[in-house]
């Protein structure tokens, strides 16, 4: 059984700093970014926070066990030693703390889910950080109580309890085993009373609670027929994460029962211990990549930091070759300036001043609320300024256009148009203000016509 024991501390070690990893990183989102400062996921924190401190108590467990220690785990300089068997009150009290906190935790989230759909002016209203706070502080304390408690009976009503193994093993520390078995003994009764507390009754609770929210939501959404999927996904993590907390916990209470009808000279206990605690642990591990899978907010905010950078103040991406080449700038509430040679060339500014240039390609160029200006020899130009100085378009101010060798369009609305193309095509409109063209030596295969209608284009229709 020794080698079973050290696989099974291995794997709980190594499980047990994923999970630690893991609840950091849940906490570091909701205390970093203000908009994960929910009600709901303040409580997630909070359960985080169970899970992280247990998974630390179980990495040290494992450590412990696979180091095997003598009977004197370490001394403090005060001269204080701390032997194996208070070593094991500390464990089995910290361990009853989290398990309590963690199912209170539970029971809290599932009233409080019941009273926003059954009562939601009144749950709106109590519905806050500082309210849910305050409610997890006295989870907190409850369940801080609730371990005093059941280590102060232990010790009262097992005053002749001795461990049958000589190192901090967690199959005999965190589950306690007495020489002395029997469902008529008291400690018996008191991990029944414990069983009652801090699953059953917390479980009479949750599960009648989550069977009428399934009911009202059905009943709501056929009444409203509206799109409820978010409502949805904050349900469908903290249920799930409620009923994987029951599934989990199950062995360990079972196991708890089970190992006093058993002889406790032999071993046969030792492989369900280690099953019963990997599950707990386990629990513990999976519960921030349940939030990561089916908390929205989490999910987006965990892509956010690893994937990409989003609403970032500038973006550019370029790709530059010799002969051809694409670029694209993006710039919010600043300055962009762009050079393409032989390409594409695209720009965007945004409340500031857009530059760009473009030889022998594609030019186009947007700025709003600013200035833009473009220039685009022996090609194809295109610009728009909305609210400002803009070459080609302007909307309520000056359009001014020049194209050599190439095709110029020209609008400018309530101000005025000039533009100017030698040996090419041009078109210009005004609209309520003044109109200039000129045109030199335009070669275009059309008719009389045609070049009549061509003129009058660029006549001023309503001429101040």
């Amino acid at each position: 059984m020794t080698n079973v024991s050290s696989i099974a501390n291995g794997a709980r070690c190594c499980i047990s700093a994923v999970g630690m990893l893991a609840n950091l990183l849940i906490l570091f989102i909701v205390a970093r970014y203000p908009a994960m400062r929910t009600a709901c996921n303040v409580y997630v924190a909070n359960l985080a926070a169970t899970d992280f401190a247990f998974c630390l108590l179980a990495l040290i467990q494992s450590i412990v066990a696979i180091a095997e220690p003598p009977y004197k785990v370490w001394e403090r300089y005060s001269g204080f030693s701390l032997t194996y068997v208070r070593s094991c009150d500390v464990s089995r009290v910290i361990l009853i703390f989290l398990a309590s906190t963690s199912i209170m935790l539970l029971t809290v989230i599932a009233v409080e889910r019941h009273g926003a759909i059954t009562n939601p002016l009144r749950s709106r209203q109590h519905s806050t950080v500082k309210h849910t706070g305050r409610t997890c502080a006295v989870v907190w304390m409850v369940a801080a109580l609730t371990a005093v408690i059941d280590t102060i009976a232990r010790n009262v009503v097992t005053n002749d309890w001795t461990f049958t193994s000589a190192s901090l093993h967690s199959e005999s520390c965190v589950i306690l085993k007495l020489e002395s078995s029997g469902a008529s003994h008291p400690f018996f009764v008191m991990v029944l009373l414990f069983f009652l507390f801090i699953y059953v009754l917390p479980s009479c609770i949750i599960i009648p609670l989550y069977v009428r929210i399934l009911v009202k939501v059905r009943q709501s959404r056929r009444l409203t027929m509206r799109d409820t999927r978010s409502d949805d996904q904050a349900f469908l993590m903290v249920f799930v994460v409620t009923v994987f907390f029951l599934v989990t916990w199950l062995p360990f209470h079972i196991i708890s029962f089970l190992i006093h009808s058993i002889d406790p000279k032999t071993n046969n206990d030792i492989i369900g211990v280690h099953v019963a605690l990997s599950f707990a642990v386990f629990n513990s591990v999976a519960n921030p990549f349940l939030y990561a899978l089916l908390g929205r907010n989490f999910r987006d905010q965990l892509k956010k930091m690893f994937c990409c950078k989003q609403n970032a103040r500038l973006t550019i991406q370029a790709t530059s070759a010799t002969d051809h080449a694409i670029g694209q700038t993006q710039v919010t509430g600043g300055t962009g300036q762009t050079h393409a040679t032989d390409g594409t060339r695209q720009a965007q500014a945004t409340g500031g001043t857009g530059q760009t240039q473009a030889t022998d390609g594609t030019r186009q160029a947007q700025a709003t609320g600013g200035t833009g200006q473009t220039q685009a020899p022996d090609g194809t130009r295109q610009a728009q300024a909305t609210g400002g100085t803009g070459q080609t378009q302007a909307t309520g101010g000056t359009g001014q256009a020049q194209a050599t060798d190439g095709t110029r369009q020209a609008q400018a609305t309530g101000g005025t148009g000039q533009t100017q193309a030698p040996d090419g095509t041009r078109q210009a409109q005004t609209t309520g203000g003044t109109g200039q063209a000129k045109a030199i030596e335009e070669k275009s295969h059309v008719t009389g016509d045609a070049r009549l209608a061509a003129f009058e284009m660029s006549q001023t229709t309503d001429e101040k």
